[in-house]
């Protein structure tokens, strides 16, 4: 599965109802669990010529379309009861570098459950139980995004805007699960010094260094590379693919020009310019040449790390890195 392809899985499965994801060609490039086994909707599929008038689907793709649409429209399946679809916008793009074609997300539902669900009587109209459905989706919709919003924030650091521990952990078993057969490099840094920076210039600035640090690795990753800060002054950066130990030793070199940059931090209160220097320790480990279980690499590049500070000697897994010091 491409690039696109993934994102676009991951924001269908955030919806616990039938969901899919069609761009405006009629292709279907994401369905969930529940619109596979309910409908028999599949990935790549042409979603228009699953229903009687093709002609009608595509229109009510194309309205769902619309900027800031909630459009809903029904349409009878082929040789199956009507369904009624909710169509909310095209999906956001996650990054200005995406590339997918624009696509619509769609909620899907049998009108006769519907009809179930909202109706006390045979008699009552159709127009209201289209209103009623309508708030029904848009109520619950929202109550989704609003959950899936609260999630991403649990997987993300406040200080960085990098993965947590726990989205870190999430990402690697997606991974493993998505793409077994990628290797991973896990790069462990913990900045030197660092509680010294607290102490003598307050947390203000410690907290800045550590949004540095967090800036320089998102802006120095490839799209489908992983950053995240583990807590305190300990960061994680997580290579997808094959590297040589060059490349890695490559990679932290270029890390550490960046990172061991001086930068100046002004004193809210005295206004005195302090310059702040980092620097940092890094091990490496590999999945799956070190460890077949994911969920251990962490620890085995920590305790890299902890190796590569005290030996203060590269070798094949541990690289320390310190900035020259001026005279």
């Amino acid at each position: 599965m491409n690039a696109g392809g993934s994102y676009y899985q991951k924001v269908a499965n955030a919806y616990a109802g039938a969901t899919v994801i069609v761009d405006l060609d009629g292709k279907i490039v994401a369905v969930n669990n529940a619109a596979n086994e309910k409908f028999a909707f599949n990935l790549g599929d042409d979603f228009c010529a699953s229903f009687m008038d093709p002609q009608a689907a595509l229109l009510g793709l194309q309205e769902s379309a619309a900027p800031n649409a909630n459009h809903l429209f029904q349409i009878k399946l082929a040789g199956q009861e009507t369904l009624a679809i909710f169509g909310t916008g095209v999906v956001p793009e996650p990054s200005q570098s995406f590339r997918g074609k624009p696509s619509v997300l769609l909620r899907l539902e049998t009108q006769s459950a519907l009809s179930s669900r909202f109706t006390s009587s045979p008699t009552d109209g159709l127009e209201d139980l289209n209103q009623r459905l309508r708030f029904e989706i848009e109520r619950r919709l929202k109550l989704e995004m609003e959950n899936a919003t609260l999630e991403e924030k649990v997987k993300r650091d406040p200080k960085t805007s990098l993965l947590t521990r726990g989205g870190m952990d999430k990402a690697l078993r997606a991974h493993v699960q998505e793409t077994p057969d990628v290797p991973l490099i896990m790069i462990y840094l913990d900045l030197n010094g660092f509680k010294t920076i607290n102490d003598n210039l307050g947390h203000d600035a410690g907290d800045l260094a550590i949004a540095e640090v967090g800036r320089i690795l998102k802006e120095n990753l490839r799209q489908d590379d992983i950053a995240a800060r583990l807590g305190g002054d300990e960061f994680a950066v997580v290579l997808k693919g094959a590297q040589s130990r060059a490349q890695i030793q490559q990679f932290v070199l270029r890390l550490h020009d960046l990172i061991c940059e001086p930068f100046d931090y002004t004193d809210p209160l005295t206004k005195q310019v302090h310059l702040i220097d980092l620097s940092f320790s890094a091990g490496v480990a590999k999945y799956p040449s070190d460890t077949k279980d994911v969920g251990l690499l962490t620890v085995f590049a920590d305790r890299a790390m902890y190796s590569a500070k005290a030996r203060g000697v590269p070798s094949e897994n541990f690289t320390n890195i310190r900035p020259p010091r001026p005279q």
